[in-house]
């Protein structure tokens, strides 16, 4: 209890320094953003609120809890890119940069360890493969495609129907991922829907759920979805599609990952098929520091599908519709050779 309140104390001795030491133009001190990163981020993600991203000129263009700092890269759906110059209290200030692969992991980052720590996984350089000996490629064409779908904050859920915005161990979040888990195998695929709890829900929730992802690597998935939901304003995600209301997605990407190369070719073949497909059901990418556990696998996706304040019914009509999406980059399943076969993983 003593070293939770001397945390707690610290905590708001640098929430107070990042508000009463701005830098010129709205920019936050390095140093404060990274101990932000540490102390203010229970789950990787804003403690009480949401962040607000404002280009040069003020205008709004994403808001979200998803954890940010100097460096972070946001995607909009005109494939504009605006990287962070700084946060001040919940404003995230950018400013509009060329496109360019080079550009997604800036400099600074490059010995940042302080936002997950990598203790328990490891540093694989950008040549290596990922564990089990994967290619840094997710594989085209009609195959029997193995899908993991899991929740790291296994308690999110949507307040207008689940009653309160999380339910520890049983949120709603869980029938999101069985509605997409039902919708992509009607489409062929084989899935995996794994519901083990990762609660609490703070910054240990990744290390928990990292253990099940390496369980279920066993089975060779081609893409793993770590299915969340946002806790920003409603208007950020209601949308409506082939005229019925449903949730916008935002693609979430581990900028210190070492895999970030691989994870964004596989974000970016799947949000221009969903672009194809059902215009205006992509928020965008944001590219944050951590890794998000995208380092254990180049399929790996996080997905953020709607907010709090939405009804599920909305994400479970995106999560029905993902399926297209997946079929469209995979490729239509190949049936299996006969129930059972040998090395089926069980859903």
């Amino acid at each position: 209890m003593t070293h939770r309140r001397g945390a707690v104390l610290l905590a708001g001795i640098i929430l107070a320094l990042a508000v009463l030491m701005p830098a010129a133009g709205g920019a936050g001190h390095p140093l404060l953003d990274r101990l932000r990163q540490v102390f203010l981020r229970p789950g990787l993600e804003h403690p009480t609120g949401y962040y607000t991203f404002v280009d040069e000129a003020g205008n709004v263009i994403l808001r979200t809890a998803v954890s940010v700092a100097r460096g972070s890269l946001f995607i909009d759906p005109d494939d504009n890119h605006y990287r962070v110059v700084g946060v001040r209290g919940d404003i995230v200030h950018t400013v509009l940069e060329p496109a360019g692969e080079a550009a997604l992991r800036p400099p600074s980052w490059s010995g940042l360890q302080l936002v997950e720590p990598r203790l328990w996984s490891p540093v694989l350089p950008e040549s290596a493969t990922a564990p089990g000996g994967r290619d840094l490629a997710v594989p085209l064409g009609a195959a029997r495609h193995v899908l993991l779908i899991y929740h790291t904050h296994s308690d999110e859920s949507y307040t207008p129907t689940d009653g309160r915005h999380a339910i520890p161990g049983n949120g709603g979040i869980y029938d999101v991922g069985e509605t997409m888990a039902s919708a992509l195998s009607a489409s062929g695929f084989t899935v995996v829907h794994d519901r083990t709890a990762h609660d609490p829900h703070d910054g240990g929730a990744y290390l928990r759920s990292r253990r099940t992802v390496r369980r279920n690597l066993q089975f060779g998935p081609t893409l793993l979805f770590d299915v969340h939901r946002d806790a920003s304003p409603a208007s950020e995600y209601l949308t409506t599609i082939d005229g019925q209301p449903a949730s916008k997605i935002l693609f979430v990407v581990g900028g210190t990952n070492p895999l970030l190369s691989a994870n964004m070719s596989t974000v970016r073949r799947l949000r221009a098929a969903a672009e194809e497909l059902h215009p205006g059901i992509i928020r965008g990418i944001l590219v944050s520091p951590a890794t998000f556990n995208q380092d254990l696998d180049p399929g790996a996706v996080l997905l953020e599908m709607g907010t709090y304040l939405i009804p599920k019914s909305y994400a479970q009509r995106t999560a029905t519709l993902w399926a297209n999406v997946v079929s469209a980059v995979l490729g239509a399943p190949t049936p299996p050779e006969a129930p059972g076969a040998a090395g089926d993983p069980t859903p």
